[in-house]
């Protein structure tokens, strides 16, 4: 389905429209080996719907590196070759080149498309533009998922995953999500004491 399709039906979840336009961005851009949706909790980006290698980084602390700084600074980053920065977070060793783009509400940063490529200087303005239309459309599903506490580690531990549980694989073995429940490290509940 077409991203600005999806995001514009009022028939889909506003998770179901994220999910959609991920897909279809990975599925159009084979150089784009990694692609998903954060959204913004509080001080926090939470991992929403991807496409790509499972991350580690499901939740990344504002002001922290690409992502969290693309928010603390309140403006997208294009990163050329990641491996000349000294906050970089790595999702993947092949990683070389980021693109974050911020997504708003009511010109109130809620999310952020997050791009990598394993290719040097993958990104460029026609990239920057695309990723800027879909997100201006996307605002609105991305503050009501946040408040709704939709995304990873976001969810109620009992909650149905829904869409935002681990999809099939992609044409090239990625995961299309965050990893099933039962691979996710969920802390230590139980009281020794009690």
């Amino acid at each position: 389905m077409e991203p600005d399709v999806a995001l514009g039906d009022p028939r889909l979840s506003d998770e179901a429209a994220l999910r959609a336009v991920v897909e279809h961005l990975a599925a159009t851009h084979p150089t784009w080996g990694w692609v998903g949706v954060y959204l913004l909790a509080g001080d926090t980006l939470v991992l929403g719907p991807y496409v790509g290698p499972a991350t580690e980084h499901t939740r990344i602390p504002v002001g922290r590196g690409v992502c969290g700084t693309a928010v603390a600074e309140e403006r997208n980053v294009v990163v050329d070759d990641v491996r000349q920065l000294h906050n970089y977070l790595a999702c993947s060793v092949g990683t070389r080149s980021e693109i974050v783009v911020l997504i708003r509400d009511g010109g109130e940063v809620v999310g952020q498309f997050d791009v990598d490529s394993d290719d040097v200087g993958a990104f460029g303005p026609a990239d920057e533009a695309l990723l800027e239309r879909l997100a201006g459309l996307a605002g609105a599903r991305c503050r009501r998922l946040a408040a709704a506490g939709v995304g990873q580690g976001l969810r109620p531990p009992d909650a149905p995953a829904g869409l935002q549980g681990h999809g099939p694989d992609d044409q090239r073995g990625h995961r299309i999500g965050p990893p099933p429940p039962e691979e996710r490290v969920e802390p230590d509940t139980d009281d020794e004491d009690g």
